[in-house]
């Protein structure tokens, strides 16, 4: 499923890293995953739109099963 049609011309991952907490009030982060995102580039008629889908800190991955070049 897509926010809209075209296609697709990039397909990024970033946030894969572990988190150093500081400090008493950040203790819960400390080797937790970081937020996971991945980021869509889609070609539109109406020009390029880039869709980002961001995890919880709960969450350690984002399944996806599109690739560069193509059409959704």
């Amino acid at each position: 499923r897509s926010p809209l049609a075209g296609r697709v011309l990039s397909v990024e991952s970033h946030g894969d890293d572990f988190m150093d907490g500081e400090g008493r009030e950040f203790a819960f982060l400390r080797e937790k995953s970081s937020p996971v995102q991945k980021r869509f580039v889609i070609a539109t008629d109406a020009g390029q739109v880039a869709v980002r889908l961001i995890t919880s800190l709960a969450a350690r991955r984002i399944e996806t099963w599109v690739r560069d070049g193509e059409e959704i």
